[in-house]
């Protein structure tokens, strides 16, 4: 059997490092499959696997020509407009078989509509507008995904993003398949608590899509009272298109605020490890600290500040292994004083940490690949050039 990955990029993000993890787990995991990846030639998953010494064949991916890959792969992709699009015009592809993967929710919009155009007006007149102005391009991807899902071909991260598939194609729901994103099997922290210093984090990029949340947390944390202001210190680990944004507001705010910058995967869990009491995040970023044992709280991906009408919650009480969603949920039922009491309080700080952590072992690499594996033998998801949108 050979499995596949394509994802092709230079830059270091959560997706690229996801089926990079991936590849390598099944190259150790499975020594009797061929693993392969599509990716430029210096691209951030080839280079890391290099470094990994991986069993991964580079299948190396350029603008000047296709890449030919190898008879009976299955091909593990994420379903967005750019993957798809290198499908049709930048493979040759004999015999492959596709599992998509749904690994943000919005990923569906862009074949249409801008993200951003979709949150303003909202996806009941977003799907009319599709169905009216690009019938022909709303029908054709209908049907390469339910013939996807009939046929094994079809995954989603997480019980958020099966919301706008399924909301465009009914058809959907009757076959979903959950598999969550996936982070290594870590040793829990220990750590004292400082009475003097309550050491917070946020971990993710300052860009649109995540800035709201972060003001939102910053908003809130300032209306405490003065003594316990005077003990935060709050460390942002990011950057991007927002930075100036954040540091706008950072200024108006009472508390200390440190600005760390992007840190590598290694860098971030020392830095967690040794320093952070209490972590605000959104997907990956929130397991990467919950995997260690430090209290995190699940963060939505919310597109405008909710300072003192936010709910927040603890990353174990997600449901459908959410990793963020566009609007807070049921589970959302905590102030920030309520988030905070613990620390103040100085008490149930370790029954947070040890919940957050045995939450995480569902996460863990190993099953996941399992999980990956299994489903892959089963894909009977062929698919011709012809039959993409």
């Amino acid at each position: 059997m050979s499995i596949g990955f394509l994802y092709p990029d230079r830059n270091i993000g959560g997706a690229q490092l996801l089926f990079a993890r991936l590849a390598y787990s099944i190259s150790n995991m499975y020594p009797d499959i061929n693993v392969y990846y599509v990716d430029y030639d210096d691209g951030f998953s080839a280079s890391w696997l290099r470094i990994k010494s991986a069993n991964v064949q580079i299948l190396t991916y350029s603008n000047e020509h296709k890449v030919q890959l190898p008879e009976n792969l299955t091909l593990i992709l994420p379903f967005d407009k750019r993957s798809v699009d290198i499908c049709k015009s930048r493979l040759s592809i004999v015999d492959t078989k596709f599992i998509f993967w749904f690994i943000e929710p919005s990923l569906l919009l862009p074949f249409f509509y801008s993200t951003r155009l979709a949150n303003v007006i909202g996806l009941p007149l977003t799907k009319f507008l599709t169905k009216v102005f690009f019938y022909k391009r709303f029908s054709s991807i209908g049907k390469l995904l339910i013939r996807s899902a009939n046929n094994n071909g079809l995954v989603y991260m997480d019980g958020e993003n099966t919301k706008i598939p399924m909301y465009y194609y009914n058809e959907l729901e009757k076959d979903k398949y959950l598999l969550p994103v996936p982070i290594e099997a870590k040793e829990k922290r220990e750590k004292t608590k400082s009475n003097h210093t309550i050491n917070c984090a946020w971990v993710g990029r300052l860009a649109y899509q995540k800035r709201s949340a972060l003001i939102t947390i910053l908003n809130d944390l300032d209306t405490l009272d003065n003594d316990t202001l005077s003990k935060i210190v709050f460390h942002i680990v990011g950057d991007g298109a927002d930075y100036n944004l954040i540091k706008k507001v950072s200024e108006k705010i009472k508390f200390k605020i440190i600005f760390h910058g992007a840190m590598e995967n290694g860098d971030l869990e020392c830095f967690l490890r040794e320093n952070i009491d209490l972590l605000f995040a959104m997907g990956t970023s929130a397991l990467e600290g919950a995997s260690l044992g430090i209290p995190t709280v699940l963060m939505d991906a919310i597109t405008s500040t909710m300072s003192g009408t936010y709910k927040y919650k603890w990353v174990f009480n997600t449901i459908n292994f959410t990793l963020g969603r566009r609007h807070p949920g049921p589970n959302n039922t905590m102030s920030i004083q309520d988030v905070m009491h613990p620390w103040i309080a100085d008490r149930c700080i370790e029954d947070l940490s040890d919940k957050s952590f045995e939450y995480c072992k569902r996460h863990h690499l190993d099953n996941i690949t399992h999980q990956l594996v299994t489903y892959a033998r089963k894909c009977k998801n062929n698919i011709n050039k012809s039959e993409f949108y």
